[in-house]
């Protein structure tokens, strides 16, 4: 999203509106549950899958940064691809602003050279294939969820439904840089590198692997607070997770998230005080990274050479 219509005092009001917002809403939700009972989860999880759910957040990073280096072509080495990562989460988390995570990684893509339309692309094909991943997760596990949602869909079978959304994504994207290389052959620009078979599957096969990372970071923070859910339900746990972070009237979808994930569990059998100590331990362990990406961003700035008059 830009923040090209927000000027002014209006601009900043706006900003710390939302994140006000976010802040009275999980308060809201915290005062849903006793201050004792919520203490004495937290206090009680067990620290080894606490420490497994936060290797599954670094795993995750790795396998994201990687995909944006594939879908760079060689301008984005995998290190580079996660610390992006980092850095635009915390844009996402802790700056009350219309920007986001992904109008970061363009910006900051342009600013090491890129040009705007290869940015852009990249980007955007990363986002598509973490969506698209998610969704075809949540459609394939359908059927594991039993009589908790209604698994005929129109009378197709949920793993075709799965695999033609996942072609979809691979097809779509390939037309995005074809187009996009059609554009700039046109235009008489640099030309685009080509997103072929070889690197669709590689992009592909780290969406997958991401979806089994987070996946795993859930049923981590599930062993920790024995909130015990079946492999299916944990998915359906992500996709919610997803959604909700699409959504931008808090940053992060701070208070937002957290309410779906509680709502969702206790529908799901789990206990409101497991349930909001998960949600409040995911919360934290994003933080964390958006912390990490905080710094990153200003160790850059500082480093960055200053701009000398002429």
């Amino acid at each position: 999203m830009s923040e090209s219509s927000d000027t002014g005092k209006g601009s900043g009001f706006g900003r710390w509106l939302r994140l006000g917002i976010g802040g009275l809403l999980l308060g809201w939700l915290l005062s849903r549950v006793g201050g004792e009972e919520l203490g004495a989860a937290l206090l009680g999880a067990a620290p080894l899958p606490l420490f497994a759910a936060l290797l599954a957040f670094v795993a995750l990073i790795s396998l994201q940064g990687e995909r944006l280096s594939q879908l760079g072509g060689g301008a984005i080495r995998a290190r580079e691809g996660a610390s992006l990562q980092l850095r635009g989460i915390f844009f996402n988390n802790f700056l009350p602003t219309n920007v986001g995570g992904d109008g970061y990684k363009v910006a900051a893509l342009v600013a090491r050279g890129l040009d705007w339309t290869r940015a852009g692309l990249i980007v955007g094909t990363d986002r598509l294939w973490s969506l698209g991943a998610v969704a075809v997760a949540g459609i394939a596990v359908l059927p594991a969820l039993g009589p908790r949602l209604t698994t005929d869909l129109a009378g197709f079978p949920p793993w075709a439904i799965a695999a033609v959304l996942a072609v979809g994504v691979a097809g779509l994207s390939a037309a995005f840089w074809l187009l996009a290389r059609r554009v700039r052959r046109r235009s008489g620009g640099e030309p685009l590198p080509r997103l072929g078979g070889t690197k669709l599957a590689r992009v592909a096969a780290l969406s997958a692997a991401a979806v089994g990372v987070r996946l795993g970071r859930f049923a981590a923070l599930g062993a920790a607070l024995t909130v015990d859910l079946t492999l299916g339900e944990w998915v359906l746990v992500i996709v919610v997770l997803n959604l909700t972070a699409l959504l931008p009237f808090t940053p992060g979808a701070l208070g937002i998230q957290e309410g779906a994930i509680v709502a969702l569990l206790l529908a799901l059998g789990a206990d409101s005080d497991s349930a909001t100590a998960l949600a409040l331990i995911n919360r934290a362990i994003t933080w964390l990274g958006a912390l990490v990406g905080g710094l990153i961003w200003l160790r850059g700035r500082r480093d960055s050479p200053a701009p000398t008059s002429g």
